[in-house]
């Protein structure tokens, strides 16, 4: 085997090199992937969780989402105010959602928030404070929501048709 010979044969071995490089490093970087994707997904359920707990664990909160659904200008400005902060925090986090949907996992999740709130959009307080607050929310998931809330075929039920969600007169 003469010089020349043994070059060829570096350079085969070092193409093989290379290419097992790259094959693993596609491996690593798809595996990677996956543990993101999974994060994210455990990281918007466990929001999910922690936004309706708010309500379970705090009952003049809940009387408060209660109210204001019900009669958004029945609240007073700071009530107002703090019905607002919930809304759009949980229409951030369903933006957070839709922005992760090349994760297949989440696709039914997404759904479900979606549905809970269209649940209360379609309350005549969250009507009122969507029609007032939904220019601060982007275009896409804008267009979404009008688009549902436009298709009554394929809405949920208004959250204040839940019986225990409806405002009782002379309670509040």
């Amino acid at each position: 085997m003469n010089l020349q010979d043994l070059g060829s044969l570096g350079e085969f071995f070092g193409f093989v090199a290379v290419l097992g490089t790259l094959l693993y490093l596609s491996l690593q970087t798809r595996q990677t992937r996956q543990i993101a994707a999974s994060e994210i997904a455990r990281s918007l359920i466990s929001d999910f969780r922690e936004i309706w707990t708010s309500i379970t664990q705090n009952h003049d909160f809940a009387e408060l989402m209660i109210k204001g659904t019900n009669d958004w200008d029945s609240l007073s400005q700071v009530e107002q105010l703090q019905v607002h902060s919930f809304l759009v925090e949980i229409t951030v986090h369903f933006v957070a959602a839709t922005q992760a949907d090349y994760i297949k996992d989440l696709e039914t999740f997404v759904g479900v928030w979606e549905d809970n709130l269209l649940g209360v959009l379609q309350t005549p307080g969250g009507r009122v404070w969507w029609e007032t607050c939904q220019s601060i929310f982007h275009p896409p998931v804008r267009e979404r929501l009008n688009r549902r809330l436009e298709d009554r075929e394929t809405l949920p039920p208004p959250w204040t048709a839940i019986p225990w969600w409806r405002a009782a007169s002379g309670d509040r």
